[in-house]
């Protein structure tokens, strides 16, 4: 009964604006992947550079599911709530460090950093991506993904986490309201 009026109390998203959100973003992102597909196909770095500005799109988009995520983790696993204004990556550090590490695989905040600041090119001889940014403490970070790696964390991110944690806390709160009125 604690941890629940304690996620209750840290639950504060408003899920219908989320969920129109959510639709304007599935809009944008199907009529992107049917542009993509074409019948003479689309060369893998420029295909990729779409896929990862939906992905840095939706990270952004997502910050408020991934506030619920590490705040429900660290209800579960009986820790302390991180600070309201903590940043995108050191929530899904963690949720890494959590119980529930597994729903953060498909999470990876240097990409939307990267992308975020033109930091990202392409090997396409070798069909690797590669991410550059300046940390927190202003040091660069470099790191590649082969062409199917990104395509995969992506294409998980996209169309698994978002809306299945999407759809976990709208069920949640259904079961919030039915309990209440029972």
């Amino acid at each position: 009964v604690k941890n629940y009026l304690r996620f209750v109390a840290v639950n504060r998203t408003d899920f219908t604006v989320l969920s129109r959100q959510l639709v304007q973003h599935f809009e944008i992102n199907n009529d992107t992947f049917q542009r993509l597909v074409t019948p003479g196909g689309v060369a893998g770095h420029i295909g990729l550079e779409h896929i990862i500005n939906m992905y840095r799109r939706y990270i952004d988009w997502a910050d408020s599911l991934l506030k619920l995520v590490s705040d429900a983790a660290c209800i579960v696993d009986g820790k302390e709530l991180p600070d309201a204004g903590m940043g995108v990556a050191k929530r899904v550090e963690l949720i890494r460090q959590s119980s529930f590490s597994d729903i953060a695989d498909c999470v990876e905040p240097r990409i939307r950093h990267a992308a975020s600041h033109d930091g990202i090119s392409f090997d396409k001889e070798r069909g690797f991506v590669r991410f550059r940014y300046n940390d927190l403490d202003g040091k660069k970070v470099d790191f590649e993904m082969t062409y199917a790696e990104a395509a995969d964390i992506t294409r998980k991110f996209i169309r698994g986490f978002v809306p299945g944690i999407f759809c976990a806390f709208g069920i949640y709160l259904m079961f919030q309201l039915l309990v209440t009125i029972d």
